[in-house]
Order: C-alpha cells, then sequence, then structure tokens
C-alpha cells in the first residue's frame, strides 16, 4: 500500500479509507498515528501518561506541532476534520496548560472554550467537594542523631515508611476525573526512597549537615516530591514518616 507522511498532521495517510481513518482534506488520516504523538503508548488510560519520561527535543517539537493541530481543530471544526472541536479540547486540556496555548497562539476564546467545558464536565460528574490521594514507600535505613541531648547517639536502624498526601490544584478533578496521577506520584515517592535506602542518612546530603529526624526527613520528602509533581498540576498536603510500626512524625507545610 502506498502511504507518504503528511507534514501537517505529523501522521501516515493512505490512498482510502480503513478502520479508524477518518477524512481531512489532505488524506485520510491515521488517528493513532497523531494520537501516539501526544500519548506515547498511555492512550487509552491517562494515569500512564505521566509514568514515562519526560520528552525534549524532536520529539518534544513534534508534540507542540501536535498540539498546534488540535488547536486549529478546536478553533474551526468541520467535517472533514480528524476530530471534532470537542475531542481536540478534550485533548489539549489533558496534555496542555493555558500559559502553553497562549504560546502555541490559541486565541482566548478557545482557551476559555477548552477550560470550561472541563469544568463543566467536572461539575456535572461529581458533588461539590475535595479529593485528597495517598502513595507510600517504604526503606530500611541507619542514622544517629548528632549532640542527642548533649551526647550522639550511637548508630542504629529503623525499617522507615513514608506516606504521602496529595491533591490536585483547587481540590477537585480534572477532565478524566483523576485528582493526582497516583502512579506517577508512587514512583516519584519511591525514587525519593530509594535515595535513603540501605544508606547511612548521614551521609546523605541534606542531612551530612543537619540531623536526621523523622521530622527533617519528613520535611525533605514533602519538598523534594512537591518540586517533583510540580509539572502535573499536583500539590503535596502533608508527608508521614514512620519510624519502625508505632512511631511517627506528620509534616504538612504551613
Amino acid at each position: 500500500m502506498n502511504r507518504r507522511l503528511c507534514e501537517s498532521r505529523r501522521a501516515w495517510v493512505s490512498s482510502k479509507p480503513q478502520y479508524g481513518h477518518r477524512f481531512h482534506p489532505s488524506g485520510y488520516v491515521l488517528r493513532q498515528a497523531v494520537q501516539r504523538t501526544l500519548f506515547g503508548r498511555g492512550i487509552a488510560n491517562r494515569r500512564a501518561l505521566y509514568t514515562s519520561t519526560s520528552v525534549s527535543g524532536p520529539r518534544e517539537d513534534d508534540r507542540r506541532k501536535t498540539l498546534q493541530t488540535l488547536i486549529e481543530l478546536a478553533e474551526g471544526s468541520n467535517p472533514g476534520d480528524c476530530w471534532d472541536d470537542q475531542r481536540a479540547a478534550d485533548l489539549l486540556r489533558s496534555q496542555s496548560n493555558p500559559d502553553e496555548l497562549r504560546s502555541l497562539g490559541a486565541s482566548e476564546s478557545t482557551i476559555s472554550h477548552v477550560w470550561s467545558a472541563g469544568d463543566l464536565a467536572r461539575e456535572n460528574t461529581f458533588a461539590h467537594g475535595s479529593f485528597s490521594v495517598r502513595v507510600e514507600a517504604r526503606f530500611e535505613s541507619a542514622h544517629f542523631l548528632r549532640e542527642y541531648r548533649g551526647i550522639s547517639e550511637p548508630l542504629h536502624g529503623h525499617s522507615y515508611k513514608v506516606e504521602a498526601e496529595l491533591a490536585g490544584k483547587g481540590g477537585g478533578v480534572d477532565a478524566d476525573a483523576i485528582a493526582v496521577d497516583f502512579v506517577s506520584a508512587k514512583k516519584k515517592l519511591e525514587a525519593l526512597a530509594k535515595k535513603l535506602d540501605y544508606t547511612c542518612i548521614n551521609d546523605v546530603p541534606p542531612f551530612d549537615k543537619i540531623n536526621p529526624t523523622a521530622e527533617n526527613i519528613a520535611a525533605w520528602f514533602h519538598r523534594e516530591l512537591s518540586a517533583a509533581v510540580a509539572g502535573e498540576n499536583a500539590l503535596v498536603t502533608a508527608v508521614t514518616i514512620w519510624e519502625g510500626p508505632v512511631n511517627s512524625v506528620r509534616f504538612q507545610a504551613g
């Protein structure tokens, strides 16, 4: 079968329609090719979207070109387009943000339409309220407190557990009815826990300068995880550190 690359849509086109194709003025467009540009392998489940590594370079350029195509569809849909404007708006809302769309040339009316549609969908789906997502990780570490009550502790170990509570900015859910992608959040929390796993925490910055108390460890997890999820419209609301099965400290930013 003869195929050519449609540069305006970054998708393969063929000479006749097949299942999964819809007509576009430039030819029959395989919608999955454009979807893969945005989603990778996570097209069927947005929870998988943020579990992959971030894109950069040519892949990021392709993503932005695809977003520009979706902006065109949202601003002027017709029966010949790959998607109707609502489908394009849904993808734009889940894959971008208002500032990025402005930088790509979207009009304020389009931006307002994209996000007001999402707000309406959320209002119709859920009662008013807020959601909190909790993820946890475990690590085995040794530590000692310097000058604890006037004398340094002997080196000893704990079976730690860290629990993180997260919420979407605004406390609600997005257009896909997800408050926070807990799969991604858990992986990020586990990556931080791995930095302390099977170590003497006193040797790991910043604990080579400050005492590795449960309080300081909880504050460190809160700071590092907050930075890690900042790009996913998520906030870390609290972190709890367990030193064994009984004793715990909960840190909540003021």
